[in-house]
């Protein structure tokens, strides 16, 4: 018999939403952000950094969510899926109530 219900830790929050943040301009990805941060809208998430003029073009949150995945530090293209933010989430683990 199992100590606990979840033997291998507390369950995950399931997001029913989600959205791909793209990267505005080509460059290097530099990310400021850790997986799994919950970020709240208008949040740098990381930048972009013209390897030639140093400009540098942050990436915002557009919206308030969880970062559930993202882009290793590369080289990126305009358009580059760099971060994916869930958004709708149930609240509970890996049950959903009906």
């Amino acid at each position: 018999m199992y100590s606990r219900l979840f033997p291998l830790g507390s369950p995950e929050p399931i997001y029913y939403e989600s959205l791909w943040v793209r990267a505005p301009e080509g460059g290097i990805l530099l990310s400021d952000i850790k997986l799994g941060a919950f970020v709240a809208k208008d949040r740098v998430l990381g930048a972009v950094v013209d390897p030639i003029t140093n400009v540098r073009t942050p990436i915002r949150a557009p919206v308030n969510g969880r970062l559930i995945g993202m882009a290793v530090n590369q080289v990126v293209m305009p358009g580059f899926a760099a971060y994916h933010l869930g958004t709708g989430n149930t609240g509970g683990g890996a049950r959903r109530n009906r």
